[in-house]
Parts: C-alpha cells; sequence; structure tokens
C-alpha cells in the first residue's frame, strides 16, 4: 500500500496493513523529524530569486552562503502552505527575504551576517521575536563576540514605527528616554565612550553607515569626567568627524580640527579661525513697525531688518549680555519719525520725518550696561 504524507516537513504516514512500515518510518519520517529540530541545510546563493526545496526548508536552520559577486537583496519562498519554525542564518552578502508562495505580505528580511528565528503559518512568514505590545520583563540579548545587551520595559513597536514613552510626575523633568552604555573589561582609559549609528540601503541594497553620533571621552577620572560629542557623516564612501563639541564649554571642532570654526555657503574654504574667516547669516525679518514700542533682541540672529510705515518708538535692546546688532530699515511709506529710546548715547543721521522709500542701517553696541545706537541713512 502506498504511503501519505504531512503538509510541513512531508512526513510519512505508512497506508493501514502496510507491511514495510518499519523502513518507511525509520527513512521518510523519523530522519525528517531529526532534521526538523536539530539538521541544518546549506543554501547557496547565486544571485536569483528562487523558491526553497524540501531538503532546504525541511531542517530546522537554513543557512545561506556566499555565491559569487554581487550584493542585489534576494528573495526565497516556501511552498504554499508550508508551516514551521526556522533559525535562517544568513552569512551570504546579501539581505535575505523569505516569504510564503500563498501571500508576498508578511515576510521577514534577514539581513546578511545576521540570524533570525522565524515561523510560517501556511500563508505568511514572521519573526518569533517580534514586538508588538509593551514588554513586561527586562532581559538580555548576548553577542558573539561576548558583548550583551540589556533591555528593559515599556518598549513599544507599532506600525513599523518604534515609539519610547517616559511618563514623569512633574512637567519640568528631562528624563533620559534612550540609554546607551559601553562597559571594558579592562580598566576604561580616555578614548572610552558610546555611540548611536544610522544605516541606510545603497543602490546596491547593501546596508552602509551614513552616520555616526558618539560621545567620547577625554578624561576617565572618577568626579573630573570630560567628553565630547563627535558627529560623522559618510562623504564620498568614507564616514569622516564633521564637528566636535570639545567639553567644558571650551568651543567645538570643525571638520579640519580647527577650533571654534562655522563653515556655511558662500564662505571662505580655507583652513580659517571664526575670528578670520568671517560669519555669513541671513538678517532676521522683524517685520513692519508703524506704532508702539520695537526693542530689537540679539534672539533669531544680530542681524535684523524692519520696514517703517508710522511713528514707533526704537528702545535699547534688553537681552543679557554683551553684543551688537545691525538693523536695516526702509521707510515704507509716508514721513514717519522713529523716537530712540533709553540708550546711552545715540549718533548719526536724524530720524524725524523720513522720506518714503529712504533706507537705514542703525548699528546697536551693549557693552557693561552702556547702550549706544548709531544710525546712518543711506541715500
Amino acid at each position: 500500500m502506498t504511503a501519505t504524507y504531512t503538509q510541513n516537513k512531508n512526513l510519512a504516514k505508512p497506508a493501514s496493513g502496510d507491511t514495510n512500515w518499519g523502513n518507511t518510518l525509520n527513512t521518510d519520517t523519523f530522519d525528517k523529524i531529526d532534521l526538523a529540530f536539530g539538521g541544518t541545510s546549506s543554501i547557496t546563493v547565486t544571485g536569483a530569486n528562487a523558491t526553497l526545496t524540501e531538503a532546504q526548508y525541511q531542517p530546522m536552520t537554513m543557512k545561506f552562503l556566499p555565491g559569487g559577486a554581487g550584493t542585489a537583496a534576494l528573495t526565497y519562498t516556501l511552498p504554499a502552505g508550508v508551516g514551521g519554525q526556522w533559525i535562517v542564518w544568513n552569512t551570504s552578502n546579501r539581505r535575505i527575504t523569505i516569504q510564503s508562495a500563498t501571500s508576498a505580505v508578511n515576510v521577514v528580511q534577514v539581513e546578511n551576517g545576521t540570524k533570525r528565528q522565524i515561523f510560517c503559518d501556511g500563508t505568511g512568514v514572521y519573526l518569533v521575536n517580534d514586538v508588538t505590545g509593551n514588554t513586561g520583563a527586562s532581559g538580555q540579548v548576548a553577542f558573539s563576540d561576548g558583548s550583551v545587551i540589556t533591555y528593559s520595559p515599556n518598549f513599544t513597536y507599532s506600525s513599523s514605527v518604534v515609539t519610547i514613552t517616559r511618563e514623569s510626575a512633574t512637567s519640568t523633568t528631562t528624563n533620559p528616554l534612550v540609554i546607551v552604555q559601553k562597559t571594558s573589561a579592562a580598566t576604561p582609559t580616555a578614548g572610552i565612550g558610546a555611540g548611536i549609528e544610522f544605516q541606510t540601503e545603497n543602490a546596491a541594497s547593501a546596508l552602509v553607515a551614513g552616520g555616526r553620533i558618539q560621545i567620547i571621552s577625554t578624561n576617565v577620572t572618577a568626579g573630573s569626567e570630560d567628553y565630547k560629542l563627535v558627529v560623522k557623516l559618510l562623504v564620498g564612501g568614507t564616514i569622516d568627524d564633521i564637528f566636535t563639541v570639545l567639553p567644558s564649554g571650551t568651543g567645538f571642532l570643525s571638520t579640519d580640527g580647527v577650533a571654534n570654526r562655522i563653515i556655511t555657503a558662500g564662505q571662505p574654504t580655507a583652513t580659517q579661525s571664526l575670528t578670520s574667516a568671517g560669519i555669513v547669516a541671513t538678517a532676521d525679518d522683524n517685520g513692519n513697525k508703524a506704532s508702539g514700542t520695537y526693542t530689537p533682541s540679539p534672539v533669531g540672529g544680530n542681524f535684523k531688518r524692519i520696514t517703517c510705515s508710522g511713528n514707533f518708538t526704537l528702545a535699547k535692546p534688553t537681552v543679557a549680555g554683551d553684543y551688537n546688532l545691525v538693523i536695516q530699515m526702509t521707510v515704507s511709506s509716508g514721513t514717519p519719525t522713529v523716537t530712540l529710546s533709553g540708550f546711552s548715547k545715540t549718533a548719526g543721521s536724524s530720524l524725524t520725518s523720513l522720506a518714503n522709500g529712504s533706507d537705514y542701517l542703525i548699528y546697536i553696541t551693549k557693552v557693561n550696561g552702556f547702550t549706544f545706537a548709531n544710525v546712518v541713512a543711506l541715500q
């Protein structure tokens, strides 16, 4: 009599009255069960999408091996109706997608160099450890290099977005939502740090590090530690420092290592410090003034522009500190008068009965409690 076979692992079911049931069970049932619990199939990635064969998906572990040049992502499909659990071990140089022939909606992507535990219900493929709600326990994830990541509750996954929420008793506290720790089995020295790397796919569907944010120690002495912030970006295929914020408020370094250098569009590109390179900025538009009092502020920038269409008072700035302000004013209608108020001293052109269409620069300097305004007519 002819045996029948199970759907998922193709295990033999001898027919009633079969006199050869021993050989059938040993070869087509028990050996396959052994593979399903502990076997490994080796699948050479050849550069083309493929449907998984029975010999490839029967074992517990499916190991994908590199099989030539190319890094484009590939898809391997389980036959329709086949279900089960697997460990997918991707040692190839491509990202592998596992899907069911029944549906290509629910799939699992396994990046090269990683392992994933997956299951299929006969229609869709899913991660075994996919987080779909709030977890209620802490745990650890261990890696082959000996490092360990410890995680805690209140991690939420929803609609392809990870959301981390922490509710505090007051509205003024700033609690960390993510803590990235780096420890060492040896005695820590200056240079130890922690960081976050941001990866995206390139045109060849390979993951590349587009940027990193790192906090690196410069002094690890207990009680007097110093750290710097380093921002790195991938430029021309090479990830490199963009700027460094130095510890203790000492300033920052630009890409070329020059202290306190700021580079924006239109500025010199030669190696220069902030004092010699100059500053390029867009004037802060403070709108039209037609009445009341206008009190300029360095907040938003030290360069301001206004229009004047009526009488108003220009009061001395009150923001604490010492600074310079430059205000460019255009008279847009009438013959208004601008009254300067509160300054320690004023000088320059008159702001009485201004002509329509005329322009002025008003230079304001605030130092050690003294405030000086100098008005310069531009016509």
